[in-house]
């Protein structure tokens, strides 16, 4: 029997250590399998504010974000960003 299969679980974590891992654990994997919401709304003046902060205009951002509706089509920003990824990635294999 080797060293590995003697020791007991409890020897290589602490109950906290434990805990601290599987909360992170859980940050990591809560949207797993979960559906994104189609439309996020936000406060178009708090949009506003943070795109003055940044120098930004509407035309900066992308079309799924519409400051004057409050409105993010984030499904369609999502799916976008991971086509667009797909596409760079399969040219850069080519």
């Amino acid at each position: 029997m080797s060293e590995i299969e003697k020791k007991d679980i409890n020897d290589y974590l602490t109950e906290e250590e434990r805990k601290k891992l599987q909360a992170s654990l859980h940050h990591v994997l809560v949207w797993v399998g979960v559906k994104e919401p189609e439309e996020l709304q936000i406060d178009g003046n708090d949009l506003l504010s943070e795109m003055e902060k940044f120098h930004q205009t509407e035309k900066d951002l992308p079309p799924e974000i519409h400051v004057g509706q409050g409105r993010v089509d984030l499904h369609h920003l999502i799916w976008r960003l991971i086509s667009e990824l797909e596409r760079f990635w399969t040219s850069r294999i080519s």
